[in-house]
């Protein structure tokens, strides 16, 4: 026995108190493993893989970048006789040329094509458009550049290479502080709102998603931010986590 399957024995007696470790060990090798999606036998990837190639029929771009994320996985899963038509299938469709502009259906979640392809993490891409050096009304816009930090299947999370603007995180300095919480700073309003209507278009509006964001405690100054909060914001600033995650030398360098 490996060290897995002793393991797995150890669980079957001295957990369930029983001798069930063949009925487990049979019940974990049906399972199948793809990224963050977890079935429970072969039919149920078939017919998961089955439904991403019929609801996204006008769209093999957009599958295409999942078959190159879980390239290695699917190869591995197409030795299997049950699997090996439809991986196959999935590898030929990706590889057509998209026929019509769609959107990409995954679990009933409808995920607008993108504008621009985002490239790998350390990449960059151009989106947008902000008057970046001169403020003037009538002053000509210039697109904006931005940083892939990370990118999924779904989506990618892009910090801009430039600074856009300088203005104060909120009107009142006595209250910036950790007196006011991010889902009530006027920085917070003015990104989601004012920035960008200014910066994309109702197009690119479409595509930039809300992501739910959980402020915490400032592990660094101690501070709450006037409390612990959720929200959805579709532009927002990196956590001092992300950014530590993302930049070599942290925050500080960041900034």
């Amino acid at each position: 026995m490996n060290n897995y399957q002793l393991a797995l024995k150890d669980v079957a007696v001295n957990v369930w108190h029983a001798d069930v470790y063949e009925e487990l060990d049979g019940m974990v090798k049906s399972l199948i493993q793809l990224g963050e999606h977890l079935f429970r036998n072969e039919e149920e990837f078939a017919g998961f893989l089955g439904d991403l190639l019929s609801e996204n029929r006008d769209t093999p771009l957009n599958l295409g970048y999942f078959v190159q994320v879980h390239r290695n996985a699917l190869e591995s899963l197409k030795e299997r006789p049950a699997l090996s038509g439809i991986i196959g299938r999935a590898f030929e469709y990706a590889a057509i040329p998209d026929r019509k502009p769609g959107t990409i259906l995954i679990d009933g979640i409808s995920y607008p094509r993108c504008l621009v392809q985002a490239g790998e993490p350390g990449t960059y891409l151009e989106f947008g458009s902000f008057r970046q050096q001169n403020k003037e009304p009538d002053s000509p816009k210039t697109p904006v550049e931005w940083l892939v930090l990370d990118r999924t299947f779904e989506a990618a999370l892009i910090i801009s290479r430039q600074a856009l603007d300088f203005r104060p995180c909120h009107h009142s300095t006595a209250e910036a502080g950790p007196g006011i919480s991010w889902e009530n700073h006027d920085i917070r309003k003015w990104l989601n709102g004012e920035f960008l209507e200014e910066a994309f278009s109702e197009e690119e509006r479409r595509h930039i998603i809300k992501t739910r964001l959980v402020t915490g405690k400032n592990r660094e100054y101690d501070t709450a931010w006037g409390g612990c909060g959720i929200t959805e914001d579709r532009v927002f600033f990196l956590s001092i986590d992300e950014a530590e995650k993302y930049f070599v030398l942290g925050l500080k360098s960041a900034l």
